[in-house]
């Protein structure tokens, strides 16, 4: 008897096999599903609304970090938490997330100066459901007296049609993702810069630059094991709205 989805009778002849979500589709596809994505954010006011709803119901006004340093050996009498440390944390973490400088009006957290913590939150909330991933590079700073700040990349600056099946030092990449061959574990990721400044990211024809998977925050959803990068995630319904 069989499984009755296996069947190929004429009823079912029409439907068509698919190999899920593997590195190849997603290489081949995501510049047009995505493309079409963002038109859809454009001009389907069902589409933006349901973006605005995801900023609002997963993030909203942000999120407050609660920390609990603890005093003592674990388990003696002495372990309990240091309240002065906690207030501590939590006010510079605060202040990192939101404070703008008073001369120019610019936060610390954003590499660019415009974003706090929880704008920046919102919008890769956004960039998520309409784009499937998004970026964050973690970069080095003199601007701010934490020494760090986010920058915000586009998920399209990232090659997602760069692939490698056998790199000098053993490793693979998918999509514009290095990994260890053996464990899939990201090892870096290749964005298109300008000629002139290599941290200048930027769109296609551009040589490439590799970034650690250290320095980099890559948000996006697996719906298979192998899957390398994030599709928009209205793409299931993006025909129909259409």
């Amino acid at each position: 008897r069989g499984f009755k989805a296996a069947q190929t009778d004429r009823l079912l002849a029409a439907w068509k096999y698919d190999g899920g979500f593997t590195p190849s589709e997603i290489s081949s596809h995501l510049d047009t599903i995505r493309g079409r994505s963002r038109q859809m954010a454009k001009d389907s006011t069902a589409f933006k609304r349901w973006l605005q709803l995801c900023a609002i119901n997963i993030v909203g006004e942000g999120f407050a970090l609660k920390s609990a340093p603890h005093d003592g050996a674990p388990g003696s009498a002495q372990y309990k938490i240091d309240d002065a440390a906690s207030r501590m944390i939590e006010w510079h973490w605060w202040k990192f997330c939101t404070h703008r400088d008073p001369k120019t009006g610019l936060t610390w957290c954003d590499a660019t100066g415009r974003k706090t913590d929880a704008e920046i939150d919102r919008l890769n909330s956004k960039t998520q459901k309409r784009d499937g991933e998004y970026f964050i590079h973690v970069i080095k700073t003199i601007a701010n007296p934490y020494g760090i700040a986010w920058r915000v990349l586009r998920p399209d600056w990232c090659d997602h049609t760069y692939n490698v099946s056998a790199m000098a030092n053993g490793n693979l990449v998918h999509c514009g993702v290095e990994m260890v061959e053996a464990t899939r574990r990201p090892v870096a990721y290749y964005f298109f810069t300008t000629p002139r400044n290599s941290y200048a990211f930027n769109g296609r024809g551009q040589p490439l630059m590799r970034i650690p998977a250290s320095e980099i925050i890559h948000g996006f959803t697996q719906e298979d094991e192998d899957q390398p990068r994030g599709l928009p995630e209205g793409y299931a319904s993006l025909v129909k709205l259409k």
